[in-house]
């Protein structure tokens, strides 16, 4: 039984995306696909998603995933990314949205979808999350 024991800690610890399929492929979790291929993810599509908070942490020039998981869910987005391509990639997203322009995803050929979004559930705020307070 200790043996056991351990080697579920270790695979929690030192493989946790393996431990973690192995335990989505054989539970009844249905899972869900949003965003683009580049700065989508998968989510267990559970009951604590929908009008939940969502701490999204690095938006780059893909915030598709963001945008579908607010939509989808109703839920508040907090989007946080220091970076000066990130802040300025936001804002001239919001620009676009308020004059109804298309605006395209991470300066491709695909375009933001702002249909059924509540952009007053989204905020951007420019900093990062770490785990000690530090100066670079």
């Amino acid at each position: 039984m200790i043996d056991k024991l351990k080697r579920c800690y270790n695979a929690a610890i030192y493989q946790p995306r393996r431990m973690l399929r192995r335990y989505l492929a054989t539970s009844d979790l249905k899972m869900t696909r949003l965003g683009t291929t580049y700065g989508g993810w998968t989510v267990a599509d559970t009951p604590e998603l929908r009008n939940g908070v969502a701490v999204l942490c690095g938006a780059g020039e893909d915030v598709s995933f963001d945008l579908a998981l607010q939509k989808l869910y109703g839920c508040d987005v907090l989007i946080v990314d220091p970076t000066p391509r990130a802040i300025e990639h936001f804002r001239r997203l919001t620009d676009a949205r308020s004059v109804h322009m298309p605006f395209p995803i991470n300066n491709g050929n695909e375009s933001y979808q702002f249909d059924g979004v509540d952009f007053t559930k989204i905020r951007y705020l420019p900093f990062a999350i770490w785990h000690s307070r530090a100066s670079l």
